[in-house]
């Protein structure tokens, strides 16, 4: 049973600082293939994931490595897994999924 997308990411580590909320309501997925162009490229220190699936990818248009997160995700401090302002696109879905197929499956969507 799915709640939809509810993801927070934040600027520093401790769930501190600015935020960015991804929110989709259920049978929806979201992604941002470029989080420099929201001002949001290699910033993100810490994340919560209420509900949804989010993979978070080290390079714009979800390439280098990837992390996946899965639901009730609390991670106080990305740098402890080498992620500390590394992020620069995601996708999220609010049911489990493949992050390399599905990149492939957006960077083919014309939008």
């Amino acid at each position: 049973m799915s709640n939809g997308i509810d993801i927070t990411l934040y600027e520093h580590e401790d769930l501190t600082g600015n935020t960015k909320h991804i929110q989709k309501p259920q049978g929806h997925r979201t992604w941002q293939k470029d989080l420099h162009q929201q001002g949001w490229g290699d910033k993100v220190s810490s994340i919560v994931v209420r509900s949804g699936w989010i993979a978070l990818f080290e390079h714009q248009n979800f390439n280098g490595s990837i992390i996946k997160l899965k639901p009730g995700s609390e991670i106080y401090r990305l740098g402890a897994n080498g992620w500390d302002n590394v992020v620069s696109s995601y996708i999220a879905c609010d049911t489990n999924f493949d992050p390399v197929e599905m990149a492939g499956w957006v960077r083919r969507q014309r939008v």
